[in-house]
């Protein structure tokens, strides 16, 4: 038992009422100090004890998690994007190429029906010169 406590008894014994009362209080408000003081230490203890680093990286790695899908949804529309790009691109380039085939197929038959009329007229002022 404490000094305080001793003292509440003798003074009962005493018959001193007022002292009594008052020593008491004393003890019941040393009692509650000493229980916020044992609170507040064991709050410090289990603060001190939380592993801070560990409990840090966790939510890193769970904001990691939640950013992942906008991300990889993000990727999947641009590549779906680039893939119809390209694939538009392509049927261009094809439609251009046949169009680019014919039109060099109808230059080429131009060019040789030229070339022919050219022997011809050289064919028929050298045959009437002779």
């Amino acid at each position: 038992m404490s000094k305080t406590g001793y003292r509440i008894l003798v003074l009962g014994f005493l018959g001193r009422t007022y002292d009594l009362v008052h020593a008491m209080q004393l003890y019941v408000h040393g009692m509650v100090g000493l229980r916020n003081w044992y609170i507040k230490e064991s709050e410090e203890l289990r603060l001190a004890m939380q592993p801070l680093e560990l409990i840090k990286r966790v939510r890193e790695i769970q904001q990691e998690a939640y950013q992942e899908p906008k991300t990889v949804v993000q990727k999947d529309i641009k590549q779906t994007a680039a893939v119809d790009l390209s694939k538009r691109l392509k049927d261009l380039r094809s439609a251009n190429d046949a169009a680019s085939i014919k039109a060099l197929e109808e230059w080429r038959k131009r060019k040789m029906e030229r070339a022919r009329q050219r022997e011809l007229e050289k064919n028929g002022t050298t045959t009437s010169q002779a």
